[in-house]
């Protein structure tokens, strides 16, 4: 009985969109976007905000850290790795602050060099 229930919601495994996809598709909304889900580096975390996250979260990477060992000394030194990694990230782009990194999608100032350029919305097609 249990692994009939199991199957019953087989089909919903690629359910839904990553955040990648979530973030291109919410680029023109009038809103702030966090991402979240499937954030497992630094330069994940760099990318979200490039692609438009005014801020990006995460819990999965630090409680899988924690939980088999109970080891919050290592999950503490993941943070700051990540937090050397994401400097290091920074430097390499030429950026020094979040909000470098992060386009300015509703009031864009003339100064601001974009770190990627904005990828097609499906949604154009519709709106044509």
């Amino acid at each position: 009985m249990l692994e009939e229930k199991i199957h019953l919601f087989d089909e919903l495994e690629d359910w839904g969109q990553t955040t990648v996809q979530s973030l291109v598709e919410g680029y023109d909304l009038p809103c702030e976007l966090i991402a979240s889900g499937g954030i497992h580096s630094p330069l994940d975390i760099v990318k979200c905000l490039a692609l438009g996250a005014s801020a990006v979260g995460m819990s999965g990477e630090f409680l899988h850290l924690i939980r088999p060992q109970d080891s919050l000394p290592t999950a503490i030194q993941t943070v700051n790795d990540w937090k050397n990694q994401l400097k290091n990230i920074y430097t390499l782009l030429g950026r020094f602050k979040n909000r470098s990194i992060t386009p300015n999608r509703h009031h864009s100032p003339k100064h601001h060099r974009p770190l990627v350029q904005r990828p097609p919305n499906r949604l154009d097609n519709l709106r044509k």
